[in-house]
């Protein structure tokens, strides 16, 4: 059973239909989106959003004639975009102190290992399987 299509994803979904080339029909649309979002959504699901609905006769009227007109973005798109940069800056910053962290981490195991002789060999050796008899 699918989720519920959230603004958030219904927002993702115009992205991927705005950026989209080649040939659109809703079956290649519904495969884009469960790679895209990891959910699969009927045809019926997703036309029935308005925003959805809209992009998708839009941009499949551009490439019919193969118009580029320029999308304009409302105040609250633009908002929603500088908010997410915003979030997507503040995880990058903690995801690079973390790899930061387990590269100090990895250094220290280095250095032990080879201080207690250990050779990359038995570094990389498999966990044994438990014995429960």
């Amino acid at each position: 059973m699918s989720r519920h299509l959230t603004p958030d994803a219904i927002d993702a979904i115009v992205v991927l239909i705005e950026k989209w080339e080649g040939k659109l029909s809703w079956p290649l649309l519904v495969n884009a989106v469960f790679l895209v979002i990891g959910s699969k959504y009927s045809r019926q699901t997703l036309s029935s959003k308005a925003k959805i609905q809209a992009a998708f006769d839009e941009r499949k009227q551009q490439l019919k004639t193969g118009s580029k007109a320029p999308k304009y973005y409302t105040t609250r798109e633009v908002d929603l975009a500088l908010q997410q940069l915003e979030r997507l800056k503040l995880e990058n910053k903690a995801l690079k102190k973390e790899r930061d962290t387990l590269l100090g981490q990895i250094s220290i195991w280095s250095y032990n290992a080879a201080i207690k002789g250990l050779s990359e060999r038995e570094l990389n050796a498999p966990i044994p399987s438990a014995n429960r008899k």
